[in-house]
Formats: C-alpha cells, structure tokens, sequence
C-alpha cells in the first residue's frame, strides 16, 4: 500500500524530530534523573516512547493565532526533577534553532518558519505537501 502525501509529510517531521532528540538527549544526557516507569533511551522501537526527551508536533487550525495555522511542538520531559525556567529557555532556544535548520534540509520545497506564537512554538508556512 502507498503512503498519502500527509503521511510522508508527517514522517518527515518525525525524522527530523528524532534528529533534535537524539541531539537532546546526548546534550543532556546525567543531568536529570529519568522518570521511574519511562525505559532508557533506545529501549524501545520508538524515540518518543523512551528516554528523556520526547518531542511532540500536533497540527494546529491557529484560530485566533496571529501566525495562523502551522504544527505546535512541544518538548517533553520524562523526568521527576524540576526543570527551571532557565533551562526550559535554553532547551526551546535549542529546539527552535534546530528546526530553523532542520526545515530546510527535510522540506526543501516548501518555505516554512519555526516562531514562538502565543508561548509555544509553531512551524508555519508554505504547508503544501
């Protein structure tokens, strides 16, 4: 059976975002102490089931966004420890730096940002696939 275009798209955000994560979670790798019931980074046939970090994108309509429609990322993390606002900062500076880069290497053909809209990030844009 072949795949739907969104399905191709939505595999390419997923590629690249198992790119990020695993960049996370070598960055940060001791520096947190992992939730109890969460297996060890590569445990499982899934980046976002193991691990630290997990790292969401859900497609949003953008009603009432001034970016308007576009996929919100959402870092996750599988941690009992407090995590301060320092660190969120610098993980999501990290995180939008990457899909900055990222974007253009894994949808060469589409003209896509990544921005802070409302408190949480958005990839927006040329979403055509």
């Amino acid at each position: 059976m072949s795949r739907t275009k969104l399905e191709i798209w939505e595999q390419g955000l997923e590629d690249m975002f198992d790119q990020i994560d695993n960049q996370l979670e070598d960055k940060y790798r001791g520096q947190f102490a992992l939730h109890p019931s969460r297996p060890k980074r590569g445990a499982t046939s899934s980046q976002s089931q193991d691990g630290l970090i997990e790292i969401k994108c859900n497609f949003s309509l953008g009603l009432g966004s001034e970016l308007g429609e576009g996929y919100i990322v959402q870092p996750r993390f599988a941690t009992l420890e407090v995590i301060f606002i320092s660190e969120k900062n610098e993980i999501r500076d990290f995180i939008l730096n990457e899909i900055s880069i990222r974007l253009q290497i894994f949808f060469p053909n589409n003209t896509l940002d990544v921005h802070i809209d409302g408190g949480i990030m958005k990839i927006h844009g040329d979403l055509k696939f």
